[in-house]
């Protein structure tokens, strides 16, 4: 794969996986992403902001956010997906969230949504995602809680978010 070491087994068998969940998610309904778009209309005003889908899949969600001024790029471990996305006007990268290929403070902003759970090196991946985001940027990691015995933030705030101010500050939401 291009931007990518040698692929591992662990990976080839993230990429085996996600290639068929992105045709699936490819198919569902549009307002599965208004959702994720309510959350940014509500706490982060993209207009002229630089933003990372990390593991974006088809880039379903670039057009509502560059219909509110972002300049959206995407990162996802499928080579297909990259060139969708291309095909539709975007900017992409293949490659992994635990070494994201991007320089530094890059972007305004950096999402994922049911990324970085998928793998032991989490703390890795939250970290690239922090590497690629501007001083001042945001840092917005959402990950499902199917048990939430195991989420006790989640069982004490189950609908609470939080999304990282750089340097340093959470911000509940």
């Amino acid at each position: 794969m291009k931007n990518m070491k040698v692929m591992d087994k662990e990976t080839q068998n993230l990429l085996d996986y996600w290639e068929g969940e992105s045709e699936i998610a490819a198919k569902r309904p549009p307002y599965s992403n208004h959702a994720v778009m309510d959350m940014f209309d509500k706490y982060i005003d993209l207009k002229g902001k630089k933003v990372l889908d990390v593991g974006c899949g088809y880039g379903n969600i670039f057009r509502l956010m560059k219909q509110r001024g972002a300049e959206p790029y995407g990162l996802d471990i499928c080579p297909e997906c990259i060139d969708n996305l291309k095909k539709l006007g975007f900017s992409g990268k293949v490659g992994d969230c635990r070494e994201i290929p991007y320089k530094s403070n890059t972007f305004d902003v950096v999402y994922s949504i049911g990324v970085v759970e998928h793998f032991d090196e989490t703390d890795q991946s939250i970290a690239e995602h922090i590497r690629v985001c501007k001083p001042g940027g945001k840092v917005i990691v959402m990950v499902p809680h199917l048990n939430p015995l195991y989420t006790p933030l989640a069982v004490l705030h189950p609908s609470r978010c939080f999304v990282l101010s750089l340097p340093g500050q959470d911000t509940e939401i």
